[in-house]
């Protein structure tokens, strides 16, 4: 299967709903998705951002990703 833009859209509007506005525009909403295949890329504008997105959110956008995955089958 491969990983549909609605997808990524469902990703962002449940990690909305779960954080602060300030942190989700500041740290989710800068990334720039790259969708190919089976595998969903996230640019982020420093690599400062890359990292600190790395730590603290990849995690959970990945375990939201194959929720949205799933709903999508």
């Amino acid at each position: 299967m491969t990983f549909p833009p609605k997808v990524w859209d469902g990703v962002l509007c449940r990690l909305a709903a779960e954080m602060p506005v300030f942190a989700f525009e500041s740290w989710v909403a800068t990334l720039v998705p790259e969708l190919g295949g089976r595998e969903l890329r996230l640019l982020a504008p420093t690599p400062f951002h890359r990292n600190r997105v790395r730590e603290t959110l990849l995690e959970r956008i990945g375990e939201l990703g194959r929720d949205e995955l799933g709903a999508v089958r």
